[in-house]
């Protein structure tokens, strides 16, 4: 690659904890990614401009370049809101609902989230709608797809269009036990015990029901039994996941599109193998940056 190479293109994820920039051409070639930990829980609205033109210093980008940014900065509570698309959504009007940041030298543009407006099932999503519309297969059927994080979603498409779908809080659930339940002092995050995963994973799949005693079984079989630290903890993680495949799948077993990365795509790709659940899995990482780019020439090649 040329040192002179210039950007056409300014993509970024910005999430909840973290920020993932990548500076293109037209043609997708990579020029710089960038990374940062300044997501939206550390920034105030007035921080966003001042924050990305810091990870743009000493990237070359040529002039007037254009930037889309989806995920968290689109929150009433972020960079400036980008209204909900309701259900049924279609991902294919996501570059047309994009927004524009106000007062600001460049084109800046926020996709849209998705909301679920339904009183007994309202849920939302933002970058993960980003994600989707990179997945999705030009299809009639219906597909599922789990994009596993601190909020997983279950999201059910159908001609392109998000028709349903649901958030659980499994890595929250994790963290909040292993943190500060009765339960946190006999578990530590070590080494990854499969056998006990197994075992948590077929307890939630099976008993899903009995989610909250199952975790006081953990503590009172801690104190009757022992066993390590370790182990207790890729038990009560197969437990959550076990839990949530067995609340989204139920006794409807259907081939899932698992979007996700690093090690948290290895769980999910174990607990679906282990339940004998048909999988394909797409790396998150480079959706993302390869979603972007298909959205930002829908909105500035027309």
């Amino acid at each position: 690659m040329s040192l002179s190479a210039e950007a056409d293109w300014i993509l970024v994820d910005w999430g909840t904890s973290n920020v993932r920039l990548w500076a293109c051409q037209h043609d997708g070639t990579l020029i710089a990614e960038k990374r940062s930990d300044k997501g939206m829980a550390r920034l105030h609205q007035a921080d966003y401009e001042p924050h990305l033109a810091e990870l743009l210093s000493d990237v070359a980008v040529k002039a007037g370049c254009p930037i889309l940014i989806c995920g968290m900065a689109g929150a009433a509570a972020g960079w400036h809101e980008a209204a909900y698309l309701d259900t049924p959504a279609d991902l294919q009007k996501l570059a047309q609902y994009a927004v524009s940041v106000p007062d600001c030298a460049a084109d800046i543009r926020i996709i849209p989230g998705v909301a679920q407006r339904h009183a007994d099932k309202a849920d939302v999503m933002r970058g993960e709608e980003t994600l989707l519309y990179g997945a999705y297969q030009d299809t009639e059927h219906a597909q599922l797809f789990c994009l596993p994080g601190t909020h997983s979603k279950w999201v059910r498409v159908q001609n392109g269009v998000i028709t349903d779908f649901t958030t659980i809080m499994t890595g929250e659930l994790f963290d909040l036990i292993t943190s500060h339940s009765i339960l946190a002092k006999t578990l530590t995050i070590g080494d990854f015990d499969k056998a006990a995963f197994h075992e948590g994973l077929a307890k939630g799949y099976q008993g899903a029901e009995h989610l909250t005693s199952q975790l006081f079984h953990l503590r009172a079989s801690t104190l009757l039994f022992g066993g390590s630290d370790e182990a207790r903890t890729s038990f009560l993680s197969g437990l959550l996941i076990g839990a949530e495949i067995k609340g989204q799948l139920g006794a409807n077993i259907m081939p899932v599109t698992l979007i996700a990365s690093s090690q948290l795509a290895n769980y999910y790709e174990i607990a679906f193998s282990y339940l004998n659940i048909p999988y394909q899995l797409c790396d998150s990482e480079k959706l993302a940056q390869t979603a972007l780019l298909s959205l930002a020439q829908q909105i500035w090649e027309q």
